[in-house]
């Protein structure tokens, strides 16, 4: 028996003798993300983890994620973690850019 712990495109090269494991490569279509991270001095008045971006407010966040709410361990103490994730359309469009642009 053997733990196989990588991409599965990588892992049907490795295991050809499982074919099925390729058609599942095959068929699989990766998304694009974009998530951006930004540290806060001191942490936003709120006990909400997450925030819903309304489409009116961006088109391209969709969420934003309060990481000092949901594990007080990912900031240190009285700092607050608000991190920012791309609707999936506008990632695609956004990942040839720099990062200073994006």
């Amino acid at each position: 028996a053997a733990i196989i712990s990588c991409p599965l495109p990588a892992a049907a090269s490795i295991c050809r003798e499982w074919p099925s494991l390729q058609a599942l490569s095959d068929g699989l279509r990766y998304s694009q993300a974009i998530t951006v991270a930004i540290g806060t001095r001191i942490p936003p008045a709120t006990p909400a983890a997450f925030i819903q971006v309304p489409a009116v407010e961006s088109s391209d966040i969709c969420l934003l994620s309060l990481s000092h709410n949901v594990a007080s361990e990912t900031t240190p103490p009285g700092h607050g973690l608000i991190k920012a994730y791309w609707e999936a359309g506008a990632a695609a469009g956004a990942m040839t850019l720099d990062d200073d642009v994006i």
